[in-house]
């Protein structure tokens, strides 16, 4: 559902709708990215029960409020804090499993489907090889079993990084940066 709002809203109103005519924009491409997504999220999903189900079984750090006595507590400043710390830790390591991904022997098989989209809409977002999505996924997985999270926290945490995700792939430059990814450049990286 919150894929479908998002990159219906982002095809709506953000998407730049010349951009089907590009050469590289394939036939149909946005059935056929919808279609891969549609594929690959039960899978995803599945691979992502056991860690669902250790957050569910208190395995994980995820918090109602932080006890005073926690060593993360630092004045209540945690619970400001555990944004930028959430977002740094999984942009690092993204960045090194879609880095791992690249390499030849797991590009062809696992990655190269995404990367078909060489002219991205907002529906290909997550239109990935199941393990593809499920191993760009796990930091937002591992980081409430290493640290300390509130639970409504990692729901907003977990709809902002969707909102990002179909962002990314809008193809509207709202940003050119060279630190922060934005649609600028995951656009180049798909078209290049």
């Amino acid at each position: 559902l919150n894929y479908f709002i998002c990159a219906g809203l982002s095809y709506i109103f953000v998407f730049d709708k010349t951009t089907v005519h590009h050469p590289k924009f394939l036939k149909n491409q946005m059935r056929l990215e919808i279609r891969q997504a549609l594929e690959a999220m039960p899978i995803m999903s599945a691979l992502t029960v056991p860690w669902f189900l250790g957050e569910v079984r208190g395995y994980s750090n995820i918090y109602d409020v932080l006890p005073a006595s926690s060593l993360w507590n630092l004045g209540g400043w945690y619970s400001l804090l555990q944004f930028p710390f959430f977002v740094c830790f999984t942009d690092f390591f993204v960045y090194w499993i879609h880095r791992a991904l690249h390499h030849p022997m797991l590009y062809k098989k696992l990655h190269k489907p995404h990367h078909k989209w060489i002219m991205p809409s907002p529906f290909a977002s997550h239109a990935f090889h199941p393990l593809d999505g499920y191993a760009q996924s796990l930091p937002y997985h591992v980081f409430p079993f290493l640290f300390p999270l509130q639970k409504f926290s990692y729901i907003a945490l977990f709809m902002f990084i969707n909102v990002w995700t179909v962002m990314i792939h809008d193809g509207e430059y709202v940003a050119n940066s060279p630190i922060i990814n934005g649609a600028a450049c995951h656009t180049m990286h798909h078209l290049y």
